[in-house]
């Protein structure tokens, strides 16, 4: 299972160990990996994240903004195969302009995927 968290943004990999869901320490994800923007820049308000394929690498998080700054509507994509301490973003979709205008701590609060086999 995969969970995310804001402040700071941290992308934590989890596993089953009979009792409850815990931080795997496989590829260095014991403590979780810090979230970056493609850019470097650290702290995405980070809101919730999910898979597209559970064999891919890939993974999508939401952002309202960065740290506690102006609002800033994203989705970035991360990839799960590296041992590094932080993860930098492949890409992002700043959807900031293409949505109404929200406060700085308000807007994407949950991402899913539902593959168009299921809805078709």
């Amino acid at each position: 299972m995969w969970g995310v968290r804001n402040a700071p943004s941290i992308l934590y990999k989890l596993v089953w160990n009979e009792t409850y869901w815990m931080s795997t320490t496989e590829n260095g994800w014991s403590n979780g990996k810090l979230l970056l923007y493609p850019d470097g820049t650290p702290g995405p308000d980070s809101e919730d994240v999910t898979k597209t394929e559970w064999e891919s690498d890939e993974l999508f998080v939401c952002a309202e903004r960065i740290g506690s700054g102006a609002s800033r509507l994203s989705v970035l994509r991360y990839l799960d195969n590296t041992t590094s301490s932080t993860l930098k973003a492949t890409n992002e979709w700043n959807l900031t302009k293409d949505l109404p205008t929200v406060d700085s701590n308000l807007g994407f609060e949950a991402i899913t995927w539902i593959p168009d086999s299921y809805l078709v």
